[in-house]
């Protein structure tokens, strides 16, 4: 009888400096939208400013969730859909092909999926031809497993990236995805210090990177309907990014 293939490891994250340890110039594209959370293939973001689809409607913030899936996506995909609320969620490659009817599910449910590349390497750091599996190749399998278009957005780990990335996102006709509000989840603070540093800290049009895997995600599930709550409460509307 068949059995099915081992579940991986997550992989621990934690965000450095844009660009950051890169050698050289380089050139980031600007950010520009389709509309309504969807970015122009080959654009890079880290806030919602330039997508005037959304103006005049009232304040919005994006919800992003990296490193999963994992054994806590499906709570927090549980909340979001309780909530109403779509959010975006960076996987990792061999994580979310080990998980593939959980993604499913979650594409079902509204959520957005873009790739957050195989293995969580630190991508300048790494030859050429793994970089494009990396990167190319993370891309092209979860579009084949998941529908040709479906990922519209990367999203480079630990906010490293150099111009050989940037120019591989735009190859695929990808979008590079940043933030511009960190819950710091993956520094395990209290679920209520994360509430107050988000709902306090929100600003209109911020993409807030979150955690769904890469190590114990209890504090982030606990803190995410009051953050929800909250930010609703200040006025914020949420709109799903890629």
């Amino acid at each position: 009888m068949d059995t099915a293939p081992p579940v991986p490891p997550t992989v621990l994250s934690a965000p450095g400096n844009p660009g950051g340890g890169v050698p050289g110039e380089v050139v980031r594209p600007p950010a520009a939208w389709i509309g309504l959370g969807v970015p122009q293939p080959g654009s890079m973001f880290e806030n919602l400013q330039e997508d005037h689809s959304l103006d005049g409607k009232g304040a919005f913030v994006a919800l992003t969730f990296d490193d999963g899936p994992s054994q806590y996506t499906q709570q927090i995909v549980d909340i979001l859909r309780f909530m109403g609320v779509q959010a975006t969620f960076f996987v990792i490659g061999k994580q979310a092909l080990a998980r593939q009817d959980l993604v499913r599910q979650m594409l079902l449910a509204g959520m957005r999926i873009g790739s957050h590349t195989d293995n969580h390497p630190h991508l300048p750091e790494v030859a050429l031809p793994q970089k494009q599996q990396e990167v190319l190749g993370s891309v092209d399998r979860l579009n084949e497993a998941f529908g040709a278009g479906t990922i519209k957005c990367f999203r480079p780990p630990y906010a490293e990236y150099d111009q050989e990335v940037l120019d591989m996102v735009a190859q695929r006709g990808a979008a590079t995805a940043m933030w511009s509000l960190d819950t710091l989840d993956w520094h395990k603070p209290s679920w209520t210090s994360m509430v107050v540093r988000v709902v306090n800290g929100a600003k209109d049009r911020q993409v807030i990177l979150f955690h769904d895997g890469g190590g114990d995600r209890t504090q982030t599930i606990l803190a995410l309907p009051w953050i929800i709550q909250g930010l609703r409460n200040r006025g914020f509307q949420f709109v799903a990014v890629c």
